[in-house]
């Protein structure tokens, strides 16, 4: 949760600051990358379990 709104904020600061509309939309693709695979390693790292696997 801190890594989503860490990024969220950051990329919403730095989205302010760019001029060109194909960067903003790189950086931002990137910045959901980005939390997308801090997601990923909590659970391949077994830090937290799929919702599925803890219901069957």
């Amino acid at each position: 949760m801190v890594g989503l709104i860490f990024f969220s904020m950051f990329s919403y600061l730095i989205m302010k600051e760019f001029k060109g509309n194909s960067l903003k939309w790189a950086m931002e693709i990137g910045f959901v990358c980005l939390v997308l695979l801090i997601g990923v390693s909590r659970i391949a790292m077994k830090v937290h379990v799929p919702t599925w696997q803890v219901l069957h």
